[in-house]
């Protein structure tokens, strides 16, 4: 009779337990639900920012060939504005991704940031490179010939084509107009860089200068003294 007793006294211990366990399951089952919902109702303002930006990437300022000084540097002021918002809207993404994740509720679809992500780095790599392209020409032009490294200014000239290359290739259907523009600008560049090369022979004697003035017509610019002998 005791072991009877002791017995019936377990199994009822184990049915309380196994009824707490199924309160707790049914109560953590239901604040999953309120956080997944608290999760959903934040999806449609983070999806929302992401229209009004593609709105503003889409206006016709971004794809002008304007590449006056000052529409430049205006431009290149409001993308940097753009990025701190499109950081905050890919932080918030990543958030409710992990939410979603870890509440094991479907996951949403970002598409529509990741094709804003793309559109607005490309286009925003292109004005930076011809606000970053007119600064290099400056010092360049304004440097003693023998001062220039050929071999630097053509790896800064790559780059500059690689941005130009990869803005054609995603934007086919509507191309930017700054980038004929600004490829034309660079390859006007590379084309001086024999000529620079020449220019910065340390074995170039003074009758030479006078050939390559009388050809120019004018004065070309001697390397100061120390350069000319390679010092």
């Amino acid at each position: 009779e005791g072991s009877a007793a002791f017995y019936t006294q377990i199994v009822q211990g184990l049915d309380d337990l196994r009824g707490v366990v199924i309160t707790c399951e049914q109560s953590l089952d239901d604040q999953q639900k309120v956080w997944a919902k608290d999760v959903a109702a934040e999806v449609p303002q983070a999806k929302q920012t992401c229209t009004q930006l593609m709105l503003a990437l889409a206006d016709t300022r971004y794809n002008s060939n304007d590449i006056r000084p000052d529409n430049v540097k205006e431009i290149v002021r409001k993308l940097k504005q753009a990025q701190s918002i499109i950081d905050d809207l890919n932080s918030q993404v990543e958030q409710l991704t992990g939410y979603q994740e870890v509440l094991r509720v479907p996951l949403e679809n970002w598409e529509d940031v990741d094709a804003l992500g793309l559109e607005f780095t490309v286009k925003r790599d292109v004005w930076f490179s011809a606000a970053a392209f007119e600064s290099r020409v400056k010092d360049w032009m304004d440097a003693d010939f023998a001062t220039l490294n050929v071999a630097v200014m053509e790896k800064e000239l790559s780059a500059f084509m690689k941005t130009l290359v990869r803005a054609e290739k995603t934007f086919v259907d509507q191309p930017m107009e700054l980038v004929p523009v600004l490829r034309e600008k660079v390859q006007n560049v590379k084309k001086l860089i024999p000529v620079i090369t020449a220019f910065s022979n340390p074995r170039l004697k003074e009758q030479h200068w006078e050939k390559m003035d009388a050809i120019v017509g004018g004065a070309i610019p001697r390397p100061t003294k120390g350069q000319e002998d390679g010092s």
